[in-house]
Order: structure tokens, then sequence, then C-alpha cells
């Protein structure tokens, strides 16, 4: 049993562990100041009682009679980073838009899988970011090798506007106010790129031999960008002593780890072999980072080779401030914090 000010009541249902031993019954009042009673009806005796981390801790008063609420206040845990949380998406199955991501298959997601999240940064406004633990199943489609959410040209172009679309069925309503793919930084990237498939002849080929671009007019000629490392940075630290590498994550059921998109652009250039390629950031298997090119030019010929075999989604939800939590210690999945 887990009380806080806000669940005001009684409730004789509950089952506490005293001096060692396990009453059947017990009683305890929640008042709306957020004090709390307790009575432990099997053995005839009141006890004053604090919960905290999902546990009720008792004073040792065996013959103490009447009513300790005066002085005793409920203790609620704090969110912090690195705490797991349980949260179950409201979306229901979809299937991955096409004409948005570049696919020609049909890819069908169900949200609902992923339902242990976790807390990456506490906002300026008291909301927290969280990231999934895991990432979605999925099986070979059209009868194809491989699972390809993004593909050629439409999928450069909407790349990082498809992987936002995906990750916002990732949300519930009741409990959070927004969603993004794990990579997206609004200040230095762009969901939609501008130029369309008629146009890319246009984009810029920098002389650089860089794959990053610090700039936003850079990014928008299809420069690439680096506001992956946000993310990168924020999951890393929330990991930190999780993982020995902390960007991997497995498929949710198993214990295999896969790779996964950052929602970012790359742009490669190679002098010597007077090709450059446009393209995505990803995660691998290993938790190293990797990119492959989606668009190329090799001696003045434009060509559309690349797409993402077998690579994965990893949302981010954005969880309301002042959430309540009624259960857990967010330690582990299996005592990760129940949320109301």
């Amino acid at each position: 049993f887990y009380a806080t000010a806000s669940s005001e009541g009684t409730t004789d249902k509950a089952i506490f562990e005293v001096d060692g031993t396990v009453p059947t019954n017990g009683k305890v009042t929640i008042h709306g100041d957020g004090k709390i009673d307790y009575e432990v009806l099997t053995i005839s005796s009141y006890y004053c009682c604090i919960p905290e981390r999902g546990e009720i801790i008792c004073e040792k008063e065996n013959n103490f009679e009447g009513n300790c609420s005066s002085n005793i206040q409920v203790s609620t845990p704090t969110l912090k980073v690195g705490d797991l949380v349980k949260m179950t998406p409201s979306g229901e199955s979809f299937d991955v838009d096409s004409t948005k991501c570049g696919t020609d298959q049909t890819i069908t997601i169900n949200p609902k899988e992923l339902n242990i999240w976790r807390i990456i940064r506490i906002n300026e406004n008291g909301t927290f970011d969280m990231v999934s633990e895991y990432l979605p199943s999925f099986t070979y489609v059209d009868g194809g090798p491989s699972v390809q959410y993004i593909k050629g040209m439409t999928g450069y172009r909407n790349y990082i506007g498809c992987l936002n679309d995906i990750a916002s069925h990732y949300e519930n309503v009741s409990y959070t106010v927004g969603s993004r793919h794990m990579g997206y930084d609004s200040a230095k990237a762009t969901e939609t790129l501008t130029f369309g498939p008629e146009d890319y002849t246009q984009w810029t080929k920098f002389s650089s031999t860089t794959n990053e671009s610090t700039t936003a007019a850079d990014e928008l000629i299809g420069g690439g960008d680096i506001g992956y490392l946000t993310d990168v940075n924020l999951v890393t630290t929330a990991y930190t002593g999780v993982k020995e590498a902390p960007l991997t994550a497995n498929i949710v059921g198993t214990d295999t780890p896969w790779a996964y998109f950052l929602a970012s652009r790359v742009y490669v250039h190679n002098e010597s072999f007077c090709d450059d390629g446009w393209g995505i950031r990803w995660i691998a298997e290993n938790g190293g980072h990797a990119y492959n090119a989606l668009i190329k030019e090799y001696d003045g010929d434009w060509y559309s080779p690349g797409q993402s075999d077998n690579i994965l989604i990893r949302p981010i939800v954005t969880l309301k401030a002042n959430t309540t939590i009624v259960s857990g210690d967010g330690e582990t999945e299996q005592t990760a914090y129940v949320i109301s």
C-alpha cells in the first residue's frame, strides 16, 4: 500500500508487515492535509507510519493508542535522472506513413509494447523527458529480407519528421505533454527539408571533410546537423553505471541489442573519391555511432542507393510536471515507479 495527500479516504484492505509478522487485516486513513492514521486490526494496536519510496515505515510503539497523525506527514519520492517509470502509451497499432518515410513496405507498430521508460532530464518547467528502455519488436514484412522504415530521397527529406511522427504515437494523454524521436534537437535540425526530389542538385557540396554541420543555414542545404548530441549526452548520463555501453538498447522481450535511429541527418564528403553523400545517423548494436547515405553524388552523377535496413525506433516522451507516484522505487524494471 502506498498513499499520498491526494488519496484522501480509508482502506481496510491493507496488509502490512509489523515487527516481523504480517497481519491479514489493516486500516489506513489518509487525511486531506496529507497526514495518515494506521491501525493494525488483528493485534489491536495503533502505529504511526510514513510511506517512503513504496514502503510503509512504522514507529515501534506496540502499546500506542490514539491518533498520532497530528505530527506525522506523508513523504513522497521525487523522480530523478536515471529512475525507471512504468507508462503504457495510449496509442493503438498503426502503419508507418510510407508517403512521408519513403518506405515501400507496410510496417505496423504497436506502441503499447514499450511501457518501461527511464528519466533522462528534468526540464525547467518541472516536466521530465523519458527515453524508452527498449526498442520495438519487428517482423520481416512483404516478403522482404529486412525492415526499412526510411528509404531514398523521400526518406532523407522527411527523415526527422517521419521519426517524430512515429514517436508521437508513444504518448499517453493522461501522463505526457510531448514527444520526439531520440536525437532530435529543434534548435539545430529541420523536420522536413524544403528541397523536393527534383531540386536535390541544388544542395551544397561542402569542401570540408567533416560530416557534421554546426549552422542552421548549412543544415537546410544538406549539411547535416549535430543536434543528436543533446540526447546522446542525456542518455549516456542516465545509463552510466547501468550499462557498460550506455547507448545500447535491446529489443523488447529479448536480451538482443539492436541498431536504432538518431533523428539527425549527416553529410559526408570524400575528396579522394569525388564522392558526396547525404544520409542519416543511427546507433549500432554495440552502442557506437554510425551513418549511411540515402542520396549520393559521384563524379557528377546523382543517385539514391540508400535505405535503412533493420534499424529501429527509440522514442522519447515528456512526462507531465507534478506527476504522482503510486508505488515502486524506480530502481529496476520490476520495481519501476507506477504513476497516476
